[in-house]
């Protein structure tokens, strides 16, 4: 009921609920195949999400630093290890913010538009910039 009252988490609903037709199993090794993580935005893309060959198809996440989002672990910790662990980052630009946060310099970079990107780009110029 709650979802049908609040338009978020209808939307929410609806992509879980989409994609569930797809087995875990098949999703599980679409992901692992995949080393990129990807943007799902949509009911459409949550079940290309769960499919091997249509994964390949989504934008990539992008971090703050513009980087993609690599899926952590390798195949076989994708799919046996249900708590899915990611390792720490560490790069060089990371380091620096790291740096001066330490020093007393309240940096962290943002991301342009807000999660989605801007509404008046497509989701590969978003990507891009």
């Amino acid at each position: 009921m709650g979802a049908l009252e609040d338009p978020k988490r209808f939307s929410s609903y609806l992509n879980r609920t989409f994609s569930s037709i797809v087995p875990t199993i098949i999703s599980d090794i679409a992901r692992a195949k995949d080393p990129i993580e990807r943007r799902i935005e949509g009911p459409l893309e949550s079940l290309f999400s769960r499919l091997p060959i249509l994964r390949q198809n989504l934008a990539p996440q992008i971090d703050v630093l513009g980087q993609e989002i690599q899926r952590g672990g390798n195949f076989m910790e994708t799919m046996l290890d249900p708590t899915r662990p990611q390792g720490i980052k560490s790069a060089p630009v990371v380091d620096e913010l790291k740096r001066l946060w330490d020093l007393g310099y309240r940096v962290t970079p943002t991301q342009l538009g807000d999660k989605k990107g801007f509404k008046t780009l497509t989701q590969e110029q978003n990507t891009k910039l």
